[in-house]
């Protein structure tokens, strides 16, 4: 493992209380908040309600050219680190790429999305070459049109697309003995730019909105954020979540949401001592085989009691399985962010500030464009503790989100005591998923 791979959270010796105590705390919590739903929250507050704001008119060119900056930026980058890759020196921390990829775009643009609304839309260079290419038929060759063909993948295909993509990344991230190797980087980033621009060009850049693995996630993600779009296309502001309560996921999408807590799960577990000791003496390609079988049993895992869960609410409800599995979906996402947050934020702390060296120097050699690339991390800048609270509270509070989603979307559908039946199952996989969470942290 390299460098930017060593994201474990440090010692939690000094932790007010032990990692049980944590993790039952937290539990706890969740069965409170969940009885107090039930006792006060007998009417949506949430669903199908626009809270959005719009901002003042005079903000709105000020947004537009905002977001063509941002377009330009998501091209530079994506040049630079496909370049670097390709191009650069060899080694985990020779070139921009390996950062910018696992600490930049994996960890710190989710964190963005969360906060500030969906970004991506504006930072894909998928999205953006492919806008180009439509535009530049259109100009230049208004009467040659590409041959489509007569086949077209539904939504729910290409949504599975979807899936398989990112469980290939993390296959990438997680299983492969040299992630960060910056030759296989460049060709795994190469070859999925090329797939994905042959889909947007024989079937239009809609596909991407389905198939796109990292659009799709960061979409979900982005609905969590303050920023968004009202139905005039200008720039509002809206309350956390209330984007989440107003959106649809699709049945593969929803298996794309669950795979980032089943992922960074498999990362925490192969992590602990059980798993280094089932590897024993193997290193390398030998360790691929069980790699590959812990990160698809975990995702396997992981779907059983998602799917089981809905199974309760659907003979609760009375309501078709394939309903219940795609209505709740949306309170998966701030549990995913909150696995993502507790197993990669000491990653963005510790070794995002390798971008900022590596940003003057981004290709490897002697360059130094910004006067940062003899910067060194600073690993004083947080405490191992003061890196457990926020992990650990991130992931209560996330998972508390999925618990106030879910109910808010229950009673919209549901009477109020039957809303509450339906979630019996879904409150406790996410008691489950908490208590290993914790335990995955704290313990790895």
């Amino acid at each position: 493992m390299t460098a930017i791979f060593a994201h474990g959270i440090g010692a939690r010796g000094d932790l007010p209380l032990p990692v049980w105590m944590f993790a039952y705390v937290a539990a706890a919590a969740l069965v409170v908040s969940f009885i107090v739903l039930g006792m006060f929250w007998s009417r949506p507050k949430l669903e199908g309600r626009r809270l959005e704001r719009t901002l003042p008119l005079s903000l709105q060119p000020a947004f537009k050219l905002t977001g063509v900056l941002i377009r330009l930026f998501g091209l530079a980058m994506f040049v630079i680190v496909l370049w670097a890759a390709l191009f650069g020196g060899l080694g985990a921390n020779a070139t921009i790429a390996p950062v910018a990829v696992y600490v930049g775009f994996w960890v710190g643009l989710l964190l963005l999305s969360a906060v500030f609304g969906d970004v991506w839309r504006l930072l894909s260079p998928w999205e953006n070459i492919a806008a180009a290419f439509a535009w530049a038929r259109r100009r230049f060759f208004p009467h040659n049109r590409l041959p489509r063909l007569s086949w077209r993948p539904s939504p729910t295909q290409s949504g599975w697309l979807a899936v398989a993509t990112l469980l290939l990344f993390a296959a990438l991230e997680l299983v492969h003995p040299n992630p960060s190797g910056t030759r296989l980087l460049g060709a795994a980033i190469l070859g999925y730019t090329l797939f994905m621009l042959a889909g947007a060009s024989l079937w239009g850049r809609e596909w991407l909105r389905e198939a796109e693995g990292f659009g799709v996630i960061f979409r979900h993600i982005g609905a969590m954020g303050i920023f968004c779009t009202d139905r005039d296309g200008r720039l509002a502001v809206r309350p956390p979540l209330a984007g989440l309560a107003r959106m649809r996921v699709s049945l593969p999408h929803a298996f794309v949401i669950l795979l980032m807590p089943a992922t960074t799960s498999f990362d925490g577990v192969s992590r602990t001592s059980w798993w280094n000791g089932l590897l024993g003496l193997r290193m390398g390609w030998e360790t691929v085989p069980f790699g590959a079988l812990g990160l698809i049993g975990l995702v396997a895992i992981f779907a059983f009691f998602y799917v089981a869960a809905m199974k309760i609410g659907a003979a609760v409800t009375k309501t078709p399985l394939s309903t219940m599995l795609t209505s709740f979906a949306h309170s998966l996402v701030p549990i995913a962010l909150a696995y993502h947050v507790g197993h990669y934020f000491s990653l963005v702390v510790f070794e995002g500030q390798n971008f900022l060296t590596l940003l003057s120097n981004p290709f490897g050699g002697d360059s130094d464009l910004f006067g940062t690339a003899h910067f060194q991390v600073n690993y004083l800048l947080m405490s191992p503790v003061a890196i457990a609270w926020v992990q650990s509270v991130a992931t209560l509070l996330g998972h508390l989100a999925g618990v106030v989603l879910a109910h808010d979307r229950a009673v919209a559908r549901f009477l109020p005591r039957t809303a509450l039946r339906s979630q019996l199952g879904l409150m406790v996989v996410m008691v489950g998923l908490t208590v290993t969470g914790m335990f995955l942290l704290l313990s790895a």
